[in-house]
């Protein structure tokens, strides 16, 4: 009787034989959470696209007003000049809007990966990359890594491993020691290349960014983009020319031109 009643409650007698009994009543609501789900991930999908196209002009607007080349798709094999440089995702995913310069004999490239997992699946944002392609080595392995304040830069220089020979380079220069974690395989080198005018020169940049850089040497190729450890991504128009300038301002201080 009283599966009878519940039945009752789900039964609305239309006109003449038809009605909506309640197996019906599951039906529709599946149908409608898939209306929904189906509704949601277009709108995610277009969302994705829209971003995407604003994220193009972006980049194609800042290669014309420095008189440089743009191309959407990556024809320069980036991806393998970036395979040594660990911080950047170890070059898995796709590679866009690429900015292109030669200035010399050098090649400086501006462009955009998505970041991604430990296990290689996105999550979310890009790393904004600035490479510098030299005929010549810098003759020194290096990275560089900004991080925030004291206790941060001196967990980093005990924890993290750098590899390839390198070791924990400090300065005797608290403000800078305690915004940039630094290893190289040559340390004296780097300290004599990075003195007093060049660590001032960093700190200048990392108050005109509102993220963290991670600037990265390896022969004849400097890598300087944003960190994967912050959620935030280059936005802005000042923010990409500044990351542009940051990394051929070092180039001219690791050759003694700053």
């Amino acid at each position: 009787m009283l599966f009878g009643r519940v039945r009752h409650l789900f039964y609305y007698p239309s006109q003449g034989n038809l009605g909506v009994t309640w197996p019906m009543v599951p039906m529709i609501a599946l149908a409608a959470i898939l209306i929904f789900i189906a509704l949601f991930v277009y709108a995610l999908i277009t969302g994705n696209r829209r971003k995407e196209a604003l994220r193009r002009k972006f980049f194609e607007a800042f290669a014309q007003k420095g008189g440089m080349e743009f191309r959407e798709i990556d024809p320069f094999n980036l991806k393998e000049r970036l395979r040594e440089f660990g911080a950047i995702g170890y070059a898995r995913n796709e590679i866009r809007n690429v900015v292109w310069q030669r200035i010399g004999k050098d090649e400086i490239f501006l462009f955009d990966q998505a970041k991604v997992t430990t296990t290689g699946g996105s999550r979310g944002g890009y790393f904004t990359i600035c490479l510098i392609e030299s005929p010549t080595t810098f003759n020194l392995r290096c990275t560089i890594h900004e991080v925030d304040g004291k206790i941060a830069a001196k967990m980093s220089r005990s924890l993290s491993r750098a590899g390839d020979g390198m070791v924990p380079v400090e300065f005797g220069d608290p403000e800078f020691d305690h915004r940039y974690v630094v290893f190289s395989d040559q340390p004296e080198t780097l300290r004599r290349l990075l003195g007093n005018e060049g660590r001032r020169y960093l700190l200048q940049y990392a108050r005109r960014l509102p993220m963290p850089v991670v600037i990265q040497i390896r022969g004849d190729r400097i890598a300087v983009h944003n960190s994967g450890q912050s959620p935030k991504t280059v936005e802005t128009f000042d923010q990409l020319q500044t990351l542009f300038d940051l990394a051929k301002g070092l180039r001219d201080l690791l050759r003694g031109k700053g």
